[in-house]
């Protein structure tokens, strides 16, 4: 998907930037800040290095009709002013500000304290979570529509929910192609969870492994026992204080995904070749994400089991820069990577700091020994 940012020097159009650089399934395509323009992006946001290489352009020049979606992280009044010319030409748009959160154009008006450019898209626009929002006549659930020759349809970002084998099941057009069928791209939710896994070939429902069949439309759904080779996967002990809450594997193939942390005596899965897809660690209210970052591939063999364990010890890697005998670090570009490379996202450690070595990464050589002091 071919995303554009209005506003992208901001705080919420940097952690835009910062989660769609990582999404497998987005391009970012333009990054607007009339101030910027010609800045490239890694150079106002270290942490950003590597991941981003555009630069900053003005919005009359950032081709944002060529996206097929546009966030605007903006102030209040913005998005209003240029949603028309967009939507008409087929973008879809995600506004973070609150031009479209009141349906009631007047007590919009009557809060925000100007005249509201668009009222028109305000009834179309859906507030919050579509999923939740927006019902349509079928029974299923729309987020955002699609342009078509014969006018407009509803269909990509639904959710279609159902009931399988008793378990209650939701699929989400996660590529926004209208289907909810499509493996590795799309997604489902099984049980009261609420993590999703990528859509799989294969589910384990019911304590067995089931192939499903699913018609595009999310309506139907046929299952059978799957009969191929298949081992054990199970999660092993974790170095850490935190639970893990979540740890979706996916096949090399794309065509299994499971979450391994849900079973706790083990999952069989088919025999394959996996890697860790993403995952969620917590420690009381606190939550962290994981992705793949530098972990390895890993077997299960058919009539085996294979142990996996993500955590600690935790390492920490960061951009400096060194004068003389001072060394700068900036907390913004601090990468953490568990025992087995899996990256940590959104993590700021607790606790008592302890010393540490500084060591030039490509040539061993120590710099400095510092600590951050009281708590970090």
């Amino acid at each position: 998907i071919r995303i554009g940012i209005v506003g992208g020097t901001g705080y919420t159009g940097v952690e835009l930037l910062r989660l769609l650089a990582q999404h497998p399934h987005c391009e970012l395509a333009a990054i607007t800040s009339r101030k910027e323009a010609g800045t490239e992006v890694a150079e106002m946001f270290p942490s950003l290095r590597g991941r981003v290489a555009l630069k900053f352009s003005d919005p009359d020049k950032a081709g944002l009709k060529t996206c097929d979606l546009v966030f605007f992280a903006t102030p209040n009044g913005v998005a209003m002013g240029e949603a028309r010319a967009l939507v008409d030409g087929g973008v879809r748009i995600i506004d973070i500000s609150a031009d479209f959160r009141i349906r009631d154009i007047a007590v919009w008006e009557q809060w925000y304290g100007v005249k509201h450019t668009c009222p028109d898209l305000v009834a179309e626009a859906v507030y919050g979570l579509p999923e939740v929002n927006l019902s349509g006549t079928d029974g299923r659930h729309y987020g955002v529509r699609l342009i078509e020759q014969q006018g407009w349809r509803y269909a990509p970002g639904g959710v279609a929910r159902g009931t399988l084998l008793g378990e209650k099941i939701q699929l989400i057009d996660q590529n926004l192609d209208g289907d909810f069928c499509d493996v590795g791209e799309d997604a489902i939710i099984i049980g009261r969870g609420k993590i999703a896994s990528a859509l799989s070939e294969v589910i384990a429902i019911g304590g067995e492994l089931r192939e499903l069949t699913i018609a595009p439309d999310g309506s139907r759904i046929e299952h059978r026992r799957f009969d191929g080779a298949t081992g054990t996967l199970s999660l092993g002990p974790c170095d850490t204080k935190a639970k893990v809450l979540s740890a979706v594997v996916r096949s090399v193939d794309g065509r299994f995904c499971f979450d391994v942390a849900s079973v706790q005596a083990g999952l069989e899965v088919p025999t394959g070749d996996y890697r860790l897809l993403r995952g969620l660690i917590g420690l009381g209210e606190n939550r962290v994400a994981m992705v793949a970052g530098r972990s390895e591939v890993f077997s299960v063999p058919a009539g085996g089991t294979r142990e996996v364990s993500w955590g600690g010890p935790v390492k920490a890697e960061f951009a400096y820069q060194h004068s003389g005998g001072q060394v700068n670090l900036s907390p913004d570009a601090v990468w953490y990577y568990g025992a087995a490379g899996e990256e940590y996202v959104g993590w700021n450690p607790l606790g008592k700091s302890p010393e540490f070595t500084i060591r030039n990464r490509m040539s061993g050589r120590e710099i400095a020994q510092a600590y951050f002091p009281g708590t970090c």
